[in-house]
């Protein structure tokens, strides 16, 4: 049995691992939901002009969109796991989170048409994705992931 498996851990590191496993599920069914919608679906939920910027969005957008939910819910898996891997895998998923959140803020076009709501996201986002990195970088410096 390795020592962080002896170390006991409290309420909090199971609520956070819960909360933080239920972001990058939600992260992750967004981002199936905006991959599989129709034009027409896209532009119900997110308006026309945003509807008519869609093709233009570059191929790496969507791929780092990927990259930032799926290595998010697996290093929230690896926390929960107690695993020390969750640590990097969470500094993975933020690097996907900054760059594909980059277009909407540098170009002009997709900032317009999104409006506040392409502001507050990407601080949101990447508030919680460096939150995800203190947090276990912390649990790994408490002894607790292994």
């Amino acid at each position: 049995m390795s020592e962080s498996s002896k170390i006991r851990v409290g309420a909090a590191f199971w609520i956070v691992g819960i909360l933080l496993l239920l972001w990058n599920i939600y992260g992750c069914f967004l981002y199936i939901m905006e991959m599989t919608m129709s034009d027409a679906e896209y532009a119900k939920l997110y308006g026309d002009v945003m509807a008519e910027l869609r093709p233009t969005t570059p191929k790496w957008v969507p791929a780092f969109f990927a990259i930032a939910v799926w290595s998010g819910l697996l290093a929230s898996l690896l926390l929960l796991l107690r695993k020390r891997w969750a640590v990097p895998v969470f500094i993975l998923s933020m690097i996907g989170i900054v760059i594909s959140m980059s277009w909407g803020i540098v170009n002009a076009d997709m900032r317009a048409a999104a409006g506040t709501m392409g502001i507050v996201m990407p601080i949101i986002v990447g508030g919680i994705g460096l939150f995800q990195i203190w947090w276990s970088r912390r649990q790994s410096a408490l002894g607790r992931l292994s």
